[in-house]
């Protein structure tokens, strides 16, 4: 953001501004639907999550990793992929799920039905959780 801010006023730059806004910052996303999902969050108006966030319990102990998490909300979304979250890891996706269900976490899925123009249930459950400016 430094070489941005040197480069001072260009043409489109407040146009490319807005496009990088939700990736500045310690972002790390693990694929480029994550990248889809977070620019949507950040359109949609809802508080920025921790990418690539871990959840531990009370005593520190790893017990998974979510696309992205609401600490405060003890809230986190899963973008389910076929590539990462693939038949075969079902089972342990559930265990998982359980796990951290099990200490006060609701986690919730979305996939690439919820990206069509006409959906809108995933700004509905986002919003309903993360507070009312979700419109999409």
């Amino acid at each position: 953001m430094a070489a941005w801010d040197r480069a001072g006023r260009i043409r489109g730059g407040r146009l490319l501004g807005a496009a990088i806004e939700p990736f500045s910052g310690n972002v790390r996303l693990g694929s480029e639907k994550e990248a889809l999902v977070l620019r949507r969050i950040h359109q949609w108006g809802l508080p920025a999550p921790d990418c690539q966030y871990e959840i531990r319990d009370a005593n520190g102990r790893f017990l998974a990793r979510v696309d992205f998490g609401w600490p405060a909300w003890r809230f986190g979304l899963e973008y389910e992929g076929d590539e990462f979250h693939p038949p075969r890891r079902w089972g342990r996706d559930r265990r998982r799920l359980r796990a951290v269900e099990g200490i006060g976490w609701r986690i919730e899925q979305a996939d690439r039905g919820d990206f069509r123009p006409s959906s809108t249930r995933l700004p509905a459950l986002l919003g309903g959780v993360l507070g009312p400016a979700a419109a999409a």
